[in-house]
């Protein structure tokens, strides 16, 4: 089950665009902190805050899996 709510999330990511996708990437694959990702990008923190909520409701919704699975499942990714 979470290899397939995985796959739908990855297709998902590749519609967001660029910016956002690496938004993503920074903060959930990476681990960076806000701050980080702001730095990295050349955003302020607040901009990125939003960005990134938004990216992920747009995942949710593409992807068609309710929030609290999404949680779940980045919950388990961010424990690995």
């Amino acid at each position: 089950m979470i290899s397939a709510i995985l796959q739908k999330v990855e297709i998902a990511l590749h519609i967001l665009q660029p910016i956002d996708r690496r938004i993503m990437e920074l903060r959930f694959l990476e681990r960076l902190t806000w701050n980080e990702v702001s730095k990295a990008l050349s955003y302020d923190v607040r901009s990125v805050q939003r960005r990134s909520k938004e990216a992920l409701e747009r995942v949710t919704a593409i992807a068609r899996i309710e929030i609290s699975v999404f949680v779940r499942v980045k919950n388990l990714l961010e424990g690995m």
